[in-house]
């Protein structure tokens, strides 16, 4: 897969591949100093998808005229970004992929799965009843990508919402059901109450989902 760069409902979504025992270097460059630095003390596997995350994420601020400092981590293990924009990273394989926007109020996070191979019996630990109840009616050969889909769907979607419930957040406390043009009903059922999109679709083999979640605004 090439590098690519997408217009996606939360933000602007940068791809880039991930080095696969070749020299970081053409990423690396596109770091500040002190990512370099703090990539350099990574082992090796996590350092290449540091890096290839970091310089997704970079791109992506660039193209939407975000000039900044060293992007590293929050206490929460998220990317630590201005104030006034949000952004999210996520990996697989040999892909990376960052989203950011200008959000003054919203956070915004980003996944991305590989449709192949299967695991059975995830469904379990993520689906809740009413979305298992769904899930039994579909052909079987349909069952791996919708259970894939909304594992992924859940996982954009707890980034989003991290930062402001700083906890873990089971599956089971977020039901999500994805339409055919790419939207997605979202019932959470959380102590804190949150404006939360979701999005998804699936390109060459993985499937990306992004989220945004807010406090409700003032009627």
């Amino acid at each position: 897969m090439r590098n690519f760069q997408l217009e996606l409902a939360h933000g602007l979504c940068v791809g880039v591949r991930i080095p696969q025992g070749g020299p970081l270097e053409t990423w690396v460059d596109w770091l500040h100093v002190k990512e370099q630095k703090f990539a350099a003390t990574l082992p090796l596997p996590r350092r290449a998808t540091w890096v290839a995350g970091r310089a997704a994420l970079r791109q992506a601020l660039n193209r939407v005229g975000v000039r900044c400092g060293p992007v590293l981590v929050t206490d929460r293990g998220a990317p630590l970004l201005p104030e006034g924009v949000a952004g999210s990273i996520s990996h697989k394989n040999l892909l990376a992929v960052a989203i950011v926007a200008r959000e003054p109020d919203a956070r915004i996070g980003i996944d991305l799965e590989v449709l192949e191979p299967p695991r059975e019996g995830i469904e379990r630990k993520i689906l809740t009843p009413e979305e298992m109840s769904k899930w039994r009616l579909l052909p079987e050969e349909r069952r791996w990508n919708d259970t894939i889909l909304r594992f992924s769907i859940k996982e954009a979607i707890y980034k989003a919402i991290d930062p402001f419930l700083r906890r873990i957040v089971d599956y089971k406390e977020v039901s999500v059901y994805p339409r055919e043009d790419g939207s997605v009903r979202v019932s959470a059922r959380l102590e804190r109450h949150l404006e939360i999109e979701a999005r998804w679709q699936f390109l060459e083999g993985y499937v990306i989902t992004t989220s945004r979640a807010r406090e409700p605004r003032p009627a």
